[in-house]
């Protein structure tokens, strides 16, 4: 399973691919938007995968907030796009406060338990 994966800096939809010296471990550059970054088998239960990215980096970077981190995820065997029916998933990080207001009450968006779930059922 591959993270097919960029940032949007201006808008949350936008594909900008992220400084090359912030990437996971065995990224590669997919084209001039975007990276790809493979996910890991755990040591003690191989037949789960994990990738570790650190977002360390975007607090550092002020001057150039990133909204949003959009991918798709990649089955390359089986040429085999998870793209959340061509919408692309995507995790907000500049949350409006509505958004805000959600999140603090406990509420998990609906979206992303349900990528949880497919992503579990693919494993």
């Amino acid at each position: 399973m591959v993270l097919h994966w960029a940032i949007g800096r201006r808008s949350p939809a936008e594909w900008v691919r992220p400084e090359d010296s912030f990437l996971p471990l065995n990224s590669k550059r997919f084209d001039a938007i975007c990276v790809q970054s493979p996910f890991q088998k755990n040591v003690v239960y191989p037949e789960f995968r994990s990738l570790n990215i650190s977002l360390e980096w975007l607090a550092a970077d002020k001057d150039r907030a990133v909204q949003a981190i959009n991918f798709v995820l990649l089955e390359p065997k089986k040429n085999w796009w998870h793209n959340n029916n061509k919408q692309n998933f995507q995790i907000p990080l500049a949350l409006t406060p509505a958004a805000q207001n959600e999140n603090e009450s406990g509420n998990l968006d609906p979206e992303l338990l349900a990528l949880g779930k497919r992503l579990a059922d693919v494993a």
